[in-house]
């Protein structure tokens, strides 16, 4: 059974969209890694328990996961040219 072109095409596209999702996977936990090392700061400026450390790191990830999924549904929505040309300039 060879692979013809019109059977590539749906590959490399799901191989894409797995990558896609990979990635924003990784800069979700990225960005929970960068508030796990404020840590030890914010309890000492801001004198906060160990439950409210939680709660921030907590927070703060679920509020960067639906920034994420956001923006892929309006990239979804208004086409990846328009979004793309929207905000590079003048």
């Amino acid at each position: 059974m060879s692979t013809t072109p019109e059977g590539a095409a749906p590959a490399r596209r799901r191989t894409w969209i797995l990558i896609t999702c990979c990635m924003s996977l990784f800069i979700s936990t990225m960005n929970a890694s960068v508030v796990n090392v404020a840590l030890p700061a914010l309890r000492r400026d801001l004198g906060a328990s160990t439950a409210a450390l939680q709660w921030t790191v907590d927070a703060f990830t679920l509020v960067v996961a639906a920034f994420l999924l956001m923006a892929g549904t309006t990239a979804d929505r208004v086409g990846r040219r328009r979004f793309s040309s929207s905000s590079s300039g003048a």
